[in-house]
């Protein structure tokens, strides 16, 4: 009888050690989660504040943009003021997943506008992975940089004034969502367009 209880209460506190051990170990798990967030999203947003402070205008009147091989002028190709889905370069190791979610979240947010003169995407160089046919928008081509970014790799956002002013520089990054969304909702909303 003695070791039938004995049995009993050391069955149970191993049930017990075992809950303990998994609330410990879930807990510290969520606590190095929840600061390895904050201090990744603290220098995302870090970074999208430099690149705000390097750029100021773009000179939209010399710009030429190349689709095919016909060329044609900025201003014939969009509605002031612009949101522009720039690629600053296909020469870096472009990250194609983040090319893929930029121009997909803004289609998804955007809805109709996204199909109009105001959303234009251009690139620098070349891209073959971005394909007209599938997001149903013509994509422009331009052999010069438009801006000065510091992640060539990374494609970015920005409001293109038709006195070639650059408003609202952002880089879209799909680890951060919730940034994106905010963005592009604000953008919908402004009214400008």
């Amino acid at each position: 009888m003695k070791r039938n209880v004995a049995i009993v209460i050391l069955s149970a506190l191993c049930v017990l050690l075992a809950c303990w051990v998994r609330w410990c170990y879930v807990e510290k798990g969520k606590v190095s989660y929840s600061i390895n967030d904050v201090i990744g999203e603290r220098r995302y947003l870090e970074d999208c504040v430099a690149d705000l402070l390097t750029v100021s205008s773009v000179n939209a009147d010399s710009l030429v943009l190349r689709r095919g091989e016909e060329c044609f002028s900025l201003s014939d190709c969009v509605s002031y003021p612009c949101l522009v889905i720039y690629l600053p370069s296909v020469q870096e190791d472009i990250c194609g997943s983040c090319l893929f979610y930029a121009i997909n979240e803004a289609q998804n947010s955007l809805g109709a506008l996204f199909g109009s003169k105001n959303v234009c995407i251009i690139s620098l160089g070349d891209n073959p992975e971005i394909k007209e046919r599938i997001y149903k928008k013509r994509v422009y081509i331009t052999d010069r940089p438009l801006l000065a970014v510091p992640k060539a790799y990374m494609p970015y956002y920005f409001i293109l004034e038709e006195n070639g002013s650059v408003n609202s520089l952002f880089c879209p990054n799909s680890a951060f969502e919730e940034h994106t969304s905010a963005y592009l909702a604000n953008i919908g909303s402004m009214r400008l367009f």
